[in-house]
């Protein structure tokens, strides 16, 4: 996934990612997040794309702050 990563970034001139109307519950030292991932990325060869994906994040809170734990993409 790393090296996937660092091709697309190195192939785009910009890559825009937005978190809209994130929806937060936190228990304790735990917390989910469930959002509309908004993703546009322009190439520098090719035509700008754009998607949105609902995306739910886990959290776990430790001495340092919060981590993501995992993340599920809706279907």
């Amino acid at each position: 996934q790393v090296e996937g990563l660092r091709r697309t970034f190195e192939s785009t001139t910009t890559y825009e990612i937005a978190l809209n109307k994130p929806r937060v519950e936190v228990r304790n030292n735990t917390a989910t997040v469930r959002t509309l991932v908004a993703r546009k990325i322009v190439p520098r060869v090719g035509s700008p794309q754009s998607s949105a994906v609902e995306t739910e994040f886990r959290l776990q809170r430790d001495a340092r702050g919060w981590t993501i734990t995992d993340v599920k993409v809706s279907p």
